[in-house]
């Protein structure tokens, strides 16, 4: 294969029987974990908690967001350590943060390329790039949720129970201290 060229076979049609257990992992976690997610979601929306405007997304933000990446961050973990077992039509076999990171442990190519200085002065000078930050919502409405907070003696939040609690505390006294956008 020469670069832009593809010399035989590039897409394979048909069912792929090789993935049954890993589409049946990623099927387990949509039904116990992104289902759970929407489902919440909608029920804000059903009973009037959440209208879709920048104050509520901006709450779903500020309430969920660490909750939600926390899950996440687990999922990645969980998948990087499990073990692929050999057989099959692979060879390769073990664990994806390994194969990925040491490739030449299973005699594959190592397909990073070095990074190129100059290129990221390039990005960081220009700032051209919206960084992460701990603010995972607009950062005057993070602040005044925070104020809020204080002020109303309510902790933040470290898993879904306490996130839906948090937004339905807030949500009320957020908007008491906002006016109403004109339509």
């Amino acid at each position: 294969m020469r670069l832009g060229l593809c010399m035989g076979v590039c897409v394979f049609q048909g069912r792929s029987t090789a993935n049954q257990r890993i589409e049946s992992w990623w099927g387990i976690y949509r039904r116990q974990n992104a289902s759970y997610w929407r489902d919440v979601f909608q029920e804000f929306q059903a009973t009037g908690d959440f209208n879709g405007d920048f104050i509520d997304k901006g709450l779903i933000q500020f309430c969920f967001l660490k909750v939600i990446q926390s899950e996440l961050d687990t999922v990645v973990t969980m998948w990087d350590n499990h073990r692929i077992r050999a057989g099959g039509h692979s060879n390769y076999h073990g664990k994806p943060c390994l194969m990925y990171n040491v490739p030449e442990l299973y005699h594959a190519q190592d397909y990073l390329h070095p990074l190129q200085y100059e290129r990221v002065g390039i990005v960081l000078q220009e700032d051209i790039c919206l960084w992460k930050t701990d603010i995972s919502c607009d950062h005057d409405l993070h602040e005044l949720c925070l104020m809020v907070m204080e002020e109303n003696n309510l902790a933040q939040c470290h898993n879904a129970t306490e996130a839906k609690r948090l937004y339905k505390d807030l949500r009320p006294l957020i908007r008491a201290l906002l006016p109403e956008p004109h339509h």
